[in-house]
């Protein structure tokens, strides 16, 4: 996020961000320092009445120790907690919740919560125990698991699973690598796939789609077809983001350039336009269902497409296959090969730069063989 500041401010700046309602907003944050050592403590929102001179405020506050940031807290929180609790794996773990969750397990619903815990039950617990010192944990014992991993586990998993590891024992003064860089040690993830699909694998697609009960999902998943648009875009996409009149469609918090999230408007053509009468005719009959296109349960929003990997089993597609970001994938290869230039496809996929987009091509050999004869044609040889 881009940091903006003013001369006349100084130690004091703000970022972009949005209310609970979807306007637009922005955050304060100052920074001070104890005994040497920075500190960036976040001030408040702009909707909250924070201004400039109430962030200068709050920063004379915090130095002059008549106030107390909200990282100083924690970090009295994280000592008093470890101070009392045992080092082994299982009260450090639940230590890691408390201090996580500000004092309280109030992100236990969270889906990051939710993987480190299925991270510590499945594949720490069982590999070193609930009783285990991780004051005793050596590089030695990393590296094996780490080892371990790799054999049962993508790489990207176990890079999951060894940064929790590591992190918890971090919290008992543990750097498990001494002089080392932990990071060096974590496996190598090279995930950048493209996928795609058969002629006989698309028709089969097609055929489900048309005639599966689920037809939430089944719309879902044609519309990303005929879009090419993110899960995330599409579990978000309300009805007063389309407009007919102008065949458009505002995407809300689109990734662009720099990490920010814009909010971007996109060309409805003739098949999306037909998904998106029929959902929103159908939607009026379900209770509730009146505000997001791809609604979940009572017409609330919808915060997955898991079951959109039933549609895809019973279209005999492959497991590797994702539902939503491999149909992104299909979508960016059909305008690759229908000649599309690759800027217009990096524009319609909302992608910083064209190197992102190239990830999606993957050359057909008709379509290779085609580019090879074009000198020959212009020779006429």
């Amino acid at each position: 996020m881009k940091r903006h500041r003013s001369k006349n401010y100084q130690g004091c700046w703000w970022i972009d961000s949005k209310d609970p309602l979807g306007r637009k907003d922005r955050i304060y944050y100052c920074r001070y320092r104890i005994d040497g050592k920075p500190i960036d403590a976040k001030h408040g929102r702009r909707s909250d009445g924070k201004t400039w001179d109430t962030c200068k405020s709050y920063r004379r506050s915090l130095i002059d120790r008549r106030e107390i940031s909200t990282q100083e807290q924690r970090a009295k929180t994280k000592a008093t907690i470890l101070a009392r609790t045992a080092h082994t794996l299982a009260t450090i773990f639940k230590a890691y919740g408390l201090i996580e969750g500000k004092g309280s397990l109030v992100h236990s619903k969270q889906p990051s919560w939710k993987t480190s815990r299925s991270i510590y039950t499945v594949h720490l617990v069982p590999r070193f125990g609930e009783d285990k010192d991780l004051t005793t944990i050596s590089h030695e014992d990393f590296n094996e698991f780490k080892e371990y991993l790799l054999t049962v586990r993508k790489p990207q998993t176990v890079k999951h699973i060894l940064r929790l590891l590591k992190s918890l024992c971090g919290m008992v003064g543990n750097k498990l690598m001494g002089a080392y860089n932990t990071e060096a040690q974590f496996p190598t993830v090279k995930n950048q796939t493209t996928e795609d699909l058969t002629p006989a694998q698309l028709e089969r697609l097609k055929e489900v789609l048309n005639s599966h009960p689920n037809r939430i999902l089944s719309d879902m998943l044609m519309f990303v077809m005929t879009t090419g648009c993110r899960q995330g875009e599409c579990l978000r996409l309300t009805q007063s983001d389309v407009d007919f009149r102008r065949k458009t469609i505002r995407l809300l918090d689109r990734k662009s350039s720099g990490g920010k999230d814009n909010d971007i408007t996109i060309d409805m053509s003739t098949a999306t336009e037909k998904i998106l009468r029929r959902r929103i005719k159908d939607n009026m009959k379900m209770k509730g269902a009146n505000k997001y296109i791809f609604p979940g349960k009572e017409g609330q929003k919808r915060f997955d497409s898991k079951r959109a990997r039933a549609i895809m089993n019973t279209a005999g597609i492959q497991t590797s296959f994702r539902p939503c970001h491999g149909l992104r994938h299909w979508y960016a290869n059909q305008l690759a090969d229908a000649g599309v230039p690759i800027h217009v496809v990096c524009r319609m996929l909302g992608h910083a730069s064209i190197t992102t987009t190239e990830r999606y091509f993957k050359a057909r050999a008709e379509t290779t063989v085609s580019a090879a004869n074009i000198i020959s044609n212009i020779m006429e040889m």
